[in-house]
């Protein structure tokens, strides 16, 4: 049984140099430094800022890759959400020079006076 799952990478510059303005960043050279390390998963850029990635099977080793990339790209927050094969299977972490934040995903506890007729 394989656990597919797709990943889905954002870059932000948290510290924008002073004097500059609407700097970006530059996915092509942040999808360079995701190949050379890991070569074995195929990414690709989606939009303007984000690399998406197909795996067939779990990319066990993101925690560690999203570190090394996030330590050689300083400034940089890269926001990691992985989905699994089943729709509540979601996690997001946060990666920033070298470190790791997993993010915490809740859901509104349901209640009934809060529900909207169409």
């Amino acid at each position: 049984m394989s656990d597919e799952s797709n990943y889905s990478i954002t870059a932000k510059l948290q510290n924008q140099p002073e004097f500059i303005k609407n700097s970006a960043v530059d996915m092509y050279q942040i999808l360079k430094l995701l190949n050379d390390i890991t070569f074995n998963y195929y990414h690709f850029i989606c939009g303007i800022s984000s690399i998406e990635t197909e795996c067939e099977e779990m990319w066990s080793s993101y925690i560690e890759d999203m570190c090394k990339l996030s330590s050689v790209a300083k400034g940089i927050v890269f926001t990691c959400i992985r989905r699994g094969e089943q729709s509540a299977d979601v996690e997001c972490t946060y990666f920033f020079e070298g470190k790791y934040q997993p993010a915490i995903l809740s859901f509104s506890p349901f209640i009934e006076s809060k529900l909207i007729s169409p």
